[in-house]
């Protein structure tokens, strides 16, 4: 009998947010009404394509708007690819795209706020006590340096504060590279809007000026112009004294400094030595003031990049020095010119970017390797890569403390390329077709794996974190943006009207001044040009945040593969309907990605082994039957494994034994599957050799005769022989009965969540058995009423939170009716024939608490007498 739930009291199910229960009961209702579900669907996709339309008519009758749609684009290629290379991410396709479709407007606002502010920073001159005081609003250099340089840069935080305000529990499983992608996301978001609206200024508008006009390239931008690539980084911003790394380099620098540092505390919180306690006060303001640090940079990296274009910037002084950055002359704080002088003047962000991003992929590589569980098929690294990460280990023993810290990068580089390529692999077996199977089911097997993979990841973090206080993120992500808010509404202004004593910047080279400079054009336009343009900024929006983030519909777990499943049995009833129905409710992206994952599944299906192949379809089997128990399983094999510090390859050996042993239907709380653990290194390796000739899918005689001869070998401790003996008695005794090994829920009355699962050893003609190889008479009485208790405490049929689970075992072997019912019968203890009476306290015990004991005589062939 098996019980889902951690050995350390862990719990299986995590306790759901606000948002996880509104997608919930979102999804319950559309299930409850799917003819307008059918009906949305077919409207969003209309709507999509639709919007795909109008763009394509937009760049062909309206050229001066192609220079804005590739930037754009651009801008969405650069939040695609870092997504695309952050391979220990948990950030889910949908939720990244739509938090990048969401940050776009809210960088139109942050402008807006900026617009309105702007005119603190114009100039007051009196002449002979009359007010001469021009209003430049936008245009006052103030404005230009410290409103853009501190409300763009804390504002492009915000929605990064609101997700751990608003979603604490999720936050505390991100991986740090997850920290680094939504600086990506919500800073890219802000270069989209700046650099389309700027494009459309230059190209539409009036934004360059008579001068400016002169010198512009064949697409009418200027030379100097911020410039999109395949390489995932735009162009840095550059100019005499100083440049700009970009707002996506800037942003994700914060927030991945932030993650790090979080990191860290959380290592330093696990260490239970001196020096650990130590260290802690230390990491702790590491995490509150280096993150501050970097914003600070941040802010006077753009702020004095914006300075350089004042008008009169290029006059010097006496010795040289610009009058801008002479102390004696010049307006601008200290706060905002010594950090910028000392950091480089703004250049090389882009390069600790990189490094950043590296380091933080390591980081999170280092931590997943410790939780070989996450892996949807049991596989060991080669031995060549263990053997280098030995001669890694050896090396680390020899250097100073300070020189661990890269070694261990170092080692977790081997395997995270490692584990990337086992990913993929997966991806790509997942892909390859079974004889007789349709591409469509492969393509969603294939979607399943990817979705798994990272809902894997999650779980590992989660663990790693240990308890979650929602107070605590909540507390933190308030003073966070009360931070960000004293320096919106209070500092910037301030600066700003303290600089403001210039006349006139040389250009906007901000996104208040780009709005400013397109407003009279825009006013100019007739209104149809403004409703064509609109709808096309609106279709921008929404199938950056809309198709993309929908088509595989990755915002819960696994979602995906499930929800394809009526699709593949409606391909097979009606071919020509579920066609129709495809195309009158696919988006594009969606098409396109079923194109690409269908040219995945003419790979052959043997072409990375069957056994892999077979491996990973069990798994995507287990996963589709019943995910929310998918979860709960991993969720109690990492709590089962405890405190990890280094990387220890012999926990992979032994996730084989228990991988293997989870196709059994064995979790923990099996007898079997937590001594695995209490095993050495090398008996784990031993194990993991053993179980790898496991006999699947075959039948019951034939994996009780495996169990018999595993029992016997060599290498292994004596306790395990006992264990495996017991699993051959099961698999002798399962022919005497209806069921074998039925998934048993506890189930939530008010919710219906999933708290725990039970599988039960057999189900036979209104009984509920337990079965146990044990001469009663031969062990202590206390042990045999033990056994009776866990039949009260786990298959009680009179307690009505314990219903028959949804599995496809269930399925296979119990009439439908019996499916989500509450457990029925009576509670039977089985036993072999046993060589003495059975005591009379024992029998006693079994009758007062409604048990029956029972002899069982095997049906197998060469099986216990």
């Amino acid at each position: 009998m098996t019980v889902m739930q951690s050995a350390v009291g862990v719990p299986v199910s995590a306790p759901r947010e606000w948002w996880q229960v509104w997608g919930e009961r979102r999804v319950r209702w559309w299930a409850a009404h799917p003819v307008l579900y059918q009906r949305w669907q077919r409207l969003r996709a209309v709507a999509l394509w639709v919007g795909l339309v109008w763009l394509a008519g937009l760049l062909i009758f309206m050229p001066d708007v192609r220079p804005s749609v590739r930037a754009y684009l651009g801008c969405l290629w650069i939040a695609v690819a870092w997504f695309l290379l952050a391979r220990t991410k948990t950030l889910t396709w949908s939720g990244y795209m739509r938090f990048f479709a969401v940050c776009v407007p809210w960088s139109v606002l942050i402008a807006v706020y900026s617009t309105w502010i702007a005119p603190v920073a114009s100039p007051v001159i009196e002449v002979a006590g009359i007010d001469l005081s021009p209003e430049l609003g936008v245009d006052a250099v103030g404005a230009s340096v410290a409103i853009a340089g501190i409300v763009e840069e804390v504002g492009k935080l915000v929605p990064v504060a609101l997700l751990a305000l608003l979603a604490p529990r999720r936050v505390a499983r991100f991986a740090v590279v997850d920290w680094m992608l939504l600086g990506v996301a919500s800073g890219t978001a802000f270069l989209a809007a700046e650099e389309t609206l700027r494009r459309l200024s230059q190209t539409a508008g009036d934004g360059l000026g008579l001068l400016g006009q002169l010198m512009v390239d064949d697409d009418g931008l200027p030379f100097d112009a911020v410039r999109f690539g395949w390489w995932p980084l735009p162009t840095e911003m550059t100019g005499e004294f100083g440049a700009f790394g970009s707002h996506a380099v800037m942003t994700a620098l914060v927030t991945g400094t932030f993650g790090l540092a979080l990191a860290g505390w959380r290592r330093a919180r696990r260490r239970r030595s001196r020096a650990g306690r130590v260290l802690k006060p230390a990491v702790l303001v590491a995490v509150l003031v280096v993150p501050v640090l970097v914003l600070w940079s941040a802010i006077a990296d753009h702020a004095m990049f914006n300075a350089q274009h004042d008008l009169f910037a290029s006059l010097t002084t006496a010795d040289g020095t610009p009058v801008w950055l002479d102390p004696a002359t010049t307006s601008l704080p200290w706060w905002l010119r010594v950090p910028w002088s000392w950091l480089g003047h703004g250049h090389g962000r882009q390069a600790v970017f990189l490094v950043l991003f590296v380091a933080a992929v390591l980081v999170d590589a280092r931590r997943l390797a410790r939780y070989p569980e996450i892996a949807l098929r049991a596989v060991v690294p080669p031995a060549r890569l263990a053997a280098g990460l030995a001669r890694v280990g050896d090396r680390v023993a020899g250097l100073p403390a300070v020189g661990r810290p890269v070694a261990g990068l170092a080692e977790a580089a081997g395997l995270l390329a490692w584990m990337a390529g086992r990913d993929l692999r997966d991806v790509l077996v997942a892909a390859s077709r079974a004889p007789g199977e349709t591409r469509r089911a492969a393509l969603a097997r294939m979607a399943v794996v990817v979705a798994a993979q990272r809902a894997a990841r999650e779980l590992a973090y989660e663990h790693h974190a240990g308890p979650v206080r929602p107070w605590v993120w909540r507390v933190f992500a308030s003073a966070v943006l009360a931070g960000l808010g004293w320096a919106a509404f209070d500092l910037a202004p301030v600066t700003a009207a303290e600089i403001g004593n210039s006349l006139d910047t040389n250009g906007p080279f901000w996104l208040a001044g780009v709005l400013d400079s397109l407003a009279d054009w825009w006013n100019d336009q007739p209104l149809i040009t403004q409703l064509a343009i609109g709808a096309g900024a609106a279709a921008l929006i929404m199938l950056s945040g809309g198709s993309l983030a929908l088509a595989l519909g990755l915002s819960g777990v696994l979602t995906w593969g499930l929800d394809h499943g009526h699709g593949l049995a409606a391909l097979t009833r009606d071919p020509r309907g579920a066609i129709r129905d495809y195309f009158t409710t696919a988006t594009p992206t969606q098409i396109a990605l079923d194109t690409l994952g269908t040219v995945l599944t003419f790979l052959p299906g043997n072409f990375v082994g069957a056994k892999a192949a077979q491996s990973i379809r069990y798994a995507v089997a287990d996963i589709a039957a019943d995910p929310g128990l998918w979860r709960a399983q991993l969720r109690a094999d990492l709590a089962s494994g405890g405190e990890r510090g280094a990387i220890d390859l012999a926990a992979w050996d032994l996730n084989v034994a228990r991988r293997t042993i989870r196709d059994e239907g064995l979790g923990p709380g099996d007898e079997l599957y937590d001594a695995l653990a209490e095993l050495t290194a090398a008996q784990k390796k031993r194990m993991g050799q053993i179980w790898s000739t496991f006999p699947r899918g075959t039948d019951d005689a034939a994996k009780a005769a495996w169990y018999r001869d595993a029992a016997r070998a060599d290498g292994i401790p004596d306790h395990m022989r006992a264990i495996l003996d017991g699993r051959a008695f099961n698999h002798e005794m399962y022919p005497l009965f209806d069921a074998k090994e039925i998934w048993i829920h506890k189930i939530d009355p008010t919710t219906g969540e999933v708290l725990k699962g039970y599988r039960v050893d057999a189900l036979a003609r209104g009984e509920v058995v337990s079965l146990k190889e044990t001469q009663l008479a031969e062990v202590q009485p206390d042990t045999v009423k033990r056994y009776i208790r866990e039949l009260l405490d786990k298959y009680n049929p009179r307690e009505s939170s314990l219903v028959i689970a949804p599995s496809d075992g269930n399925k296979a072997q119990l009439t439908a009716s019996a499916i989500g019912k509450q457990l029925r019968g009576r509670m039977v203890l089985g036993v072999p024939e046993q060589n003495a009476p059975i005591p009379q306290d024992v029998l006693e015990y079994a009758t007062e608490m409604g048990v029956t004991i029972r002899q069982l005589v095997s049906p197998t062939p060469g099986g216990t007498p």
